[in-house]
This record gives C-alpha cells, sequence and structure tokens, in this order.
C-alpha cells in the first residue's frame, strides 16, 4: 500500500493525476491504477471525479493527513534500516554533465571508505526529482527546478553554471540577442530544466528563435553548433570544454543566466560518516570545477559589448 500511499499525496500536492505521474515518474494510467487500487482497499473514492483537476472529497481530506503520517514515519524507518542491512551501498542520482567531478568525489570517498560501493542512476533533472520524492534514491545532484520544492524535499546547494552563446567562429556578429534572433537556434529541450530556463530568457528578452534543433544533451547543442546547424545557449561544464575550435564562446554580458547546481534530498535523509564524508567531498569538487570552469571562460569567450 506504501506506494498508493505516495501516489496519492503526489496527487493532492501537484492537483492532477497527469502532473502528479510526470513528478514521481509514472505514466497517467499508473497513477489512476494506484489510486484505483487505493480506494478499494479504503472502500470510499477519495476525489470528486469532476473536471481535469483532482479535488478531494471529504473522505479524501480525512484520509490526507493520516496517508502523509503514515509515509513519513515509514521512509524514517526505511532510511535508518537501510544502512544496517548494508551500510557499504549507496544510491544515488546525477545528471549526466556533473559527472566528471562526480567520479573524482567518490574515487576519494572510496580511499578513505575503500569497502564502500556506489550506484549512480543517471538521468534528466526532473525525472531523477520524480525518484528522489518517491524515495527510489537517497539524493539526486541535479539543477535547480524552476518551481518551490515541497515541503518533504530539501536543496543544498552546490554552486553556479554559467550560460554562454556559441556560434560558429566564421559568424563575425557580436551582440547575443541580434545573433539569436538572425541565425539558426539548437534549442535545449524545453522539458529539461536547463531547456526551461534557456526558454524563459528567450521569452524575457522578447527574442524569437527559428529554431533548427531541439535536443535534451549538452555535447549535442555543441556538436550542433560545430556542424554548421546553427547557434546555441550552452550551459559551460567541464564534460564538454574546451569547446571545438571552429566555434566561438559568447558572454551573454548584461543579459546574465546561469544554473544552479545542488543535491535534492528528503528532508527526512538519514545520514552516516560516509555520507557526511560524500557531501564535503562533493561541495569542494564542484567548487573547484565550477571555478575552474570560470576561469577558462574568462580566457577564451569574446565578451558582448
Amino acid at each position: 500500500m506504501l506506494r498508493e500511499l505516495k501516489t496519492f499525496l503526489a496527487v493532492v500536492h501537484y492537483g492532477t493525476f497527469e502532473k502528479a505521474g510526470t513528478k514521481i515518474g509514472l505514466t497517467q494510467s499508473a497513477v489512476s491504477g494506484h489510486i484505483r487500487r487505493l480506494e478499494e482497499l479504503l472502500g470510499h473514492p477519495l476525489f470528486d471525479r469532476a473536471g481535469r483537476g483532482a479535488v478531494l472529497n471529504a473522505f479524501g481530506r480525512q484520509t490526507f493527513p493520516r496517508a502523509k503520517h503514515i509515509v513519513d514515519e515509514i521512509q524514517k524507518l526505511n532510511f535508518g534500516a537501510k544502512y544496517v542491512r548494508n551500510p557499504a551501498s549507496y544510491k544515488f542520482g546525477a545528471i549526466y554533465s556533473e559527472t566528471s567531478w562526480l567520479m573524482r568525489s567518490l574515487a576519494a570517498v572510496r580511499d578513505k571508505y575503500p569497502e564502500t560501493s556506489f550506484q549512480v542512476v543517471p538521468g534528466a533533472s526532473h525525472d531523477l526529482t520524480g525518484q528522489v520524492h518517491a524515495g527510489n534514491i537517497d539524493f539526486a545532484v541535479i539543477i535547480r527546478p524552476p518551481y518551490q520544492l515541497p515541503a518533504e524535499l530539501q536543496w543544498v546547494p552546490l554552486g553556479f553554471e554559467p550560460y554562454v552563446l556559441l556560434a560558429p567562429k566564421a559568424l563575425k556578429l557580436t551582440q547575443p540577442l541580434e545573433i539569436l534572433r538572425t541565425h539558426p537556434f539548437i534549442r535545449y529541450d524545453t522539458r529539461s530544466y536547463g531547456g526551461m530556463q534557456v526558454d524563459s530568457f528567450l521569452r524575457r528578452h522578447y527574442v524569437q528563435v527559428s529554431d533548427a534543433v531541439e535536443i535534451d544533451d549538452l555535447a549535442g547543442l555543441v556538436k550542433g553548433v560545430s556542424s554548421g546547424l546553427g547557434v546555441a545557449i550552452v550551459a559551460a561544464i567541464e564534460r564538454i570544454m574546451p569547446f571545438p575550435e571552429n566555434t566561438r564562446a559568447l558572454s551573454l554580458g548584461a543579459f546574465k543566466l546561469q544554473r544552479e547546481i545542488g543535491i535534492l534530498r528528503g528532508v527526512h535523509f538519514a545520514s552516516d560518516p560516509v555520507i557526511e564524508c560524500l557531501m564535503q567531498i562533493f561541495v569542494q569538487q564542484a567548487d573547484l570545477t565550477f571555478t575552474r570552469v570560470r576561469r577558462h571562460l574568462e580566457k577564451i569567450y569574446e565578451p558582448s559589448p
């Protein structure tokens, strides 16, 4: 019944079956199935079936605080029991773009705790957010979500990564917004948190672009520019630098755009000496990496007027 209760709480929090499914990594039909099974177990419907929203009925309103208490208590037990069952194994998520410094961090932890093993679950930030919320992974290194986090999740900031405008080297224009308006655009997938940031930036500055390609892969964005497909707004990360020689990176200057990287975890996240060590090394390695990237950018990019 635990997963059905978690799904019920997600539906109440996000307001619709579809949105709840997106946030916790389930299809809408799977969410409906969980709610149906829970209602069968309880013997009463939980929602008024009217309109597109999920509106609690009287029984649902009575059930919600009890369900939340049950899930909170079980999660506390689960987090504590995990380290008793297998104290040397940890499972967490990470977006692909941060794997370079993450691997250095894990190597440093294993130097101190050689019996420790890690399972790193790769994925996009929005998918990993859902997995943390559902309790499938302990925590995740992701881009900060562009919305207020639910009370049961906690954000630990690691640092910021700047975006740059990447263009073919032969392109002589220097004004970022003019370049974006007049050249084919390789778009960061708008379903991703990073893509949402870029899309918001374009709308905020009234820039209408001519889309050529949309892709949820920073390396793919860079490859697209170097192949002559167009221009792109790219997060400057260690994994894709240095940029290809046939491209030029322009600072967005006054049109500052950056993404925050951090650790998303549950408020009842259970720590131990290995996890404390890991978190400290994450902070150190992220800071070293982000600083190194910024210094490299200062040397190679062409500042906007």
